[in-house]
Parts: structure tokens; C-alpha cells; sequence
């Protein structure tokens, strides 16, 4: 019932929801207020803002501060990642390498502030002459721009993956997504490692690749807006399989779960 009651309602109803229990820190604070599970700022063009508040749950606003510059980060990692065709993540690489261009800026403050995540974005690409895990897809050893960005680099680039994004990344999709699919929440101690593979990257291990292939090709597997998010829990909820705009596969809880790719089996 929690489940209905989440979907139905919309941040665009300008109701919060009611005093209650977080869905992250799972704390019972006397404010609410909606979060989209998987980041609005992600979804491709096109999405509208109803199709994107269908997947929301409750959480507190220290949770929801927490998360936003993190996934801000995060996004402009993963998306550089991504093929520029890929429809799932359509108009993301634009949007994304925005914040990081201080020509245009709308005034002194605003340049200052892009200049900073410029750099650091900068501080995070690897210059290497070799095909690695993380490379940029399509691009050869010479000298190339990031789409969009002005940044020019050498070789094969890869992008160093923040570690406390792909954290924050895993407890909104996990515990998000679990608690819209049972109505349950998630005790707050609960461990939950995490992996995070990406196409084009280096050799795939064959378990993964199997993964991302059932992924894309099951009927049943629950699809979010314009494809950017497909995801699959195990049979008894203790794990999940979650493909981020048909490239980056995060599969979350234990060890165990990646013996249970089966659980993908295509449908036809």
C-alpha cells in the first residue's frame, strides 16, 4: 500500500508528505519531504516533470541536501562514460559539462564557482596511453575535447569514479527502489557493498557481461521513463541488478548476488 501511496503521490502536488520515518537514515523526523529516487536532473530530454515524480519517496531534508551536490558530481563523471547516441541519456553530456564552462557564466560569482568544478573535474581525468577501465568510448590516443567541456586531453582518458557518490548513488537507488517495491524500509545498519561496472570499459568478467545482457533484453525487468534506468532485485530482495542509461551496471548487497544472474533470465 506504501508503494501506491508513494507513486501516486507528486512533489508537483505541493503536498509534503506526513511525519514519518525517512527512507535513507530511516529516522522518524517531524519533516518530510518527496525525493526522486533516481536523480531528476538524469532523466533524458523529453521525460516530463509527471513521468518523473511518479517514482518519489519520503525522506528527511539533511538527507536531500546531502545528496544533491553528490549526484551533481557524480553525473558529470558517469555521463562522459556514456556513448553521446545512447537515447536513454539523451541530452545528459549538455547538461552535464554545463556547470563546468566559466564562458558561461552569468556573472563574476557564477564564473568563479564553474571555474572551481572545472578544475576539479580536470583533477579527476587520467591522461593514459592505454585502454582501461573508465575510457572515454570512441575516442583514440590523440589529442581530444570532452564533448562540450573545452577540455582537451591526450591519450585514452579515464575519469577517477567518486567513491562517496557511488555510496550515496547506491542507498537512494536501493533503499528507494526496495521501499517502493515492498513498501518496506531498510534497517538503517544494513551493509550493503556494491559494484559498479561500466561498458566500455576494460574486459568485462563474463558474469557481468550476462548481466548486461539480460538487462537490456528482459521484458519483465521494471523500466523507469525514456529507458535511463532498468533494474531487477533478487528473488528475496536481498540484492539488486541496476542499469544506469544502458552502460553503468551497479549491483548492490553481497557477493552472493552476483551468483544469481540467473535470476535475469531474457524473457520472449
Amino acid at each position: 500500500m506504501l508503494a501506491q501511496v508513494v507513486q501516486r503521490n507528486s512533489r508537483k502536488t505541493k503536498r509534503p508528505p506526513p511525519a514519518g520515518v525517512c527512507t535513507y537514515c530511516v529516522q522518524d523526523v517531524p519533516k518530510l519531504e518527496w525525493d526522486h529516487v533516481f536523480p531528476e536532473s538524469w532523466y533524458p530530454n523529453g521525460i516530463s516533470s509527471a513521468e518523473r515524480d511518479k517514482t518519489v519517496v519520503p525522506c528527511c531534508p539533511p538527507c536531500n541536501d546531502k545528496a544533491s551536490p553528490l549526484e551533481e558530481h557524480l553525473r558529470r563523471v558517469l555521463i562522459t562514460m556514456v556513448d553521446i547516441t545512447e537515447p536513454s541519456a539523451a541530452g545528459q553530456l549538455e547538461t552535464a559539462l554545463r556547470g563546468v564552462r566559466p564562458w558561461d557564466a552569468r556573472n563574476e560569482r557564477d564564473r568563479q564557482h564553474r571555474q572551481r568544478k572545472r578544475e576539479q573535474f580536470e583533477r579527476e581525468i587520467l591522461n593514459v596511453r592505454t585502454i582501461g577501465e573508465g575510457r572515454l568510448p570512441g575516442l583514440e590516443p590523440a589529442w581530444c575535447e570532452l564533448p562540450s567541456s573545452g577540455i582537451f586531453v591526450y591519450g585514452y582518458p579515464e575519469v577517477r569514479v567518486p567513491t562517496l557518490g557511488v555510496r550515496m548513488l547506491r542507498d537512494k537507488l536501493f533503499r528507494g527502489l526496495y521501499r517502493l517495491e515492498t513498501g518496506k524500509l531498510l534497517p538503517p545498519e544494513l551493509v550493503m557493498p556494491c559494484w559498479l561496472w561500466s561498458e566500455g570499459g576494460s574486459k568485462l568478467p563474463p558474469i557481468i557481461a550476462q548481466a548486461f545482457h539480460r538487462l537490456r533484453g528482459r521484458v519483465a525487468v521494471k523500466r523507469l521513463p525514456g529507458n535511463c534506468l532498468r533494474y531487477a532485485f533478487t528473488s528475496n530482495y536481498d540484492g539488486a541488478f541496476i542499469l544506469i542509461w544502458n552502460t553503468h551496471l551497479l549491483v548492490v548487497r553481497s557477493q552472493p548476488v552476483l551468483e544469481q544472474v540467473a535470476d535475469l533470465a531474457a524473457s520472449t
